[in-house]
């Protein structure tokens, strides 16, 4: 499908069908300024989008727009899907490891998690992770 990049003319919000009721969408006709015309479903009952606003898009053959990329991904900026997995997995781990006690709190199994993944990270770059030497128990 061809991208094109066009300011947005007019939106016309539509009333609800049978199909958008039954799937929790809202339906806008969008025109634009080179002459395309079609529908964008959103899942908020206001699109994020204005009139003047220079948009870049898709249009099947449907008449169904595609906005192309729109902004910056959510989640986690700056890490690796590796990263963000292993922390899940740190966290899940931490979680199950204080399951079987009531006086925990989420701060404490979420520092645990994070210095498991801290520990992990070091590990698997090769640093030294220093060793506590200390020879009390802590119980």
């Amino acid at each position: 499908m061809e991208t094109h990049k066009s300011k947005i003319t007019r939106i016309i919000k539509q009333d609800p069908d049978e199909w958008t009721k039954a799937n929790g969408m809202f339906k806008f006709e969008i025109e634009f300024e080179n002459g395309h015309k079609g529908i964008m479903y959103k899942k908020t009952p206001d699109t994020p989008h204005a009139v003047g606003d220079l948009l870049e898009y898709t249009l099947n053959e449907k008449g169904t727009i595609k906005v192309a990329y729109d902004g910056p991904k959510k989640g986690f900026q700056g890490q690796s899907n590796d990263d963000v997995i292993m922390l899940q997995c740190m966290y899940k781990a931490a979680a199950a490891f204080y399951a079987h006690r009531s006086s925990i709190t989420e701060i404490q199994v979420s520092s645990t998690a994070k210095l498991w993944f801290d520990t992990a990270k070091d590990q698997l770059s090769g640093a030294e992770i220093e060793q506590d030497t200390n020879d009390d128990v802590p119980f």
